[in-house]
Order: structure tokens, then sequence, then C-alpha cells
């Protein structure tokens, strides 16, 4: 198991990268689960010859913030008496004669 501290994990906030929790904090955890890693974040793997790297952070939020102009909100257009509405799900593919065979 591979432990990276979050956004709201205690320890040291607000600075990057952020170091691994605390043994105080994980200590007990330590005892019951002895090949737990506890890393910094972000924090990089190697997966046989890849390299994988892991940051925990809201960065959504974080671009929303610091966003100029906000995104066009997009409106939500009612449906043509034309249009065939989409099956969203394998029960509306059951309700609408899905999977009967010929009558």
């Amino acid at each position: 198991f591979v432990f990276i501290p979050g956004p709201n994990d205690a320890g040291l906030t607000g600075i990057m990268p952020r170091p691994p929790l605390p043994n105080y904090f994980t200590a007990s955890l330590r005892s019951k689960v002895p090949h737990a890693v506890f890393t910094s974040n972000p924090c990089r793997l190697r997966f046989f010859s890849k390299e994988i790297v892991f940051c925990r952070e809201d960065i959504v939020s974080e671009l929303k913030r610091s966003c100029l102009l906000a995104p066009p909100q997009e409106e939500e257009d009612p449906m043509d008496e034309d249009e065939v509405p989409l099956m969203t799900s394998e029960t509306d593919y059951i309700e609408e004669g899905g999977g009967r065979g010929p009558s």
C-alpha cells in the first residue's frame, strides 16, 4: 500500500512538495500493515519500465480560482419533437423492448 498525503491531511499544509505524514500519526497503521509506504506529495512510482507521478491536489478549483474569464454556461435546449431520446442504461434498453426475440 502507498499512502500519499492529501490537501486536508495532518502535517504541513500549503507547501509543495508536501512531506510524508508524520510517524506519530501512522505508527499504529505501520504496525498492522508492514509493507505500507508513506511518501511525499507529489511522488514518483516506478512500475516495471514506466514512471508514474501521483499528485493529490484539487487542481480544478485552483484553475477556476485563477481564471480571468469565467467559462460560458451551457444552456440546456429543450429536446425537439423529432429527436429520439438516447437510452442511458440497460434498464432503458429492456423497457424499450430490447433483448426480446422476434414476436
